[in-house]
């Protein structure tokens, strides 16, 4: 256990040096508060800017959105892009940077448990993540209600978890090509294509999207704008914990040899 708090210290003071822990949170935040704002104020530009042709059409349109609608946009537009980028950059040297430094191989010849220390990155690494992201997710729920009406609060609640499970997996993914990758900035590049081809995919046939994690934000969307679990699910949420439980195993193995096998060429 010992080990343990030394390492969760060695990412804490990692996140302050690099200031993460101020940057990643702000950058959410504003991301959350933009598209109510912009909707919010977007039909008084409309009408105060001359030469567009049918403004009146588009302001009457813009105007007649409602908060569940704006912010289900929030959410399956700046967050599932912009949020994702952000998200997995702000990732990019979670085992790279101990691999180059020397770090990770000085680590292994301590008689510490790797467990300890690939869990101390999941804990501080994600766990800011996951406040980061749930300070943007609150702004932006807020705002909508300010400018726009309520919404439903306990769909809102909910579809936080189940879209946190999706940024779970984009994590686990990122962690696992660390270990595999030398540049941290490739794995990070690899992570933003990946998620941006698998939300790409979740306009296929529901009964294929068990296997794709970007469905939980598919899933998350739709409990927000009709208060109800989109079908498949359960299978989906079990396959995508089971994927990410897989890929922290496999970084726990690759993290061990990747090291181990440059020392001994």
């Amino acid at each position: 256990m010992m080990a343990f708090k030394a390492f969760v210290a060695k990412e804490w003071l990692e996140i302050c040096r690099n200031l993460k822990i101020i940057w990643l949170p702000v950058a959410l935040m504003l991301l959350g508060v933009m598209q109510p704002v912009m909707m919010y104020f977007l039909p008084q530009i409309i009408e105060k800017t001359s030469g567009i042709e049918n403004g009146e059409a588009l302001i009457a349109l813009f105007e007649q959105q409602t908060s569940v609608e704006i912010f289900s946009q929030t959410l399956s537009s700046q967050f599932d892009q912009l949020g994702i980028m952000i998200i997995l950059i702000s990732g990019i040297s979670l085992i790279s940077a101990d691999r180059q430094s020397g770090m990770l191989s000085f680590i292994l010849t301590k008689p510490v448990s790797l467990a300890h220390y690939l869990s101390a990155k999941v804990v501080v690494q994600f766990g800011l993540i996951f406040v980061s992201l749930l300070a943007g997710y609150f702004l932006a729920a807020y705002y909508s209600v300010l400018l726009f009406g309520d919404l439903p609060l306990a769909a809102v609640g909910q579809a936080f978890f189940i879209y946190s499970i999706w940024i779970f997996f984009l994590f686990t993914l990122l962690l696992f090509l660390s270990t595999i990758l030398e540049s941290g900035t490739v794995a990070g590049i690899l992570a933003i294509v990946s998620g941006i081809l698998l939300t790409t995919l979740t306009g296929l046939e529901a009964a294929g999207q068990i296997f794709n994690p970007a469905y939980l934000s598919k899933a998350a969307v739709s409990l927000i704008q009709n208060e109800q679990l989109v079908d498949y699910f359960w299978p989906n949420l079990f396959v995508t914990l089971l994927i990410s439980i897989a890929l922290l195993i496999g970084s726990f193995f690759l993290v061990s040899w990747r090291p181990l096998s440059r020392q001994s060429k």
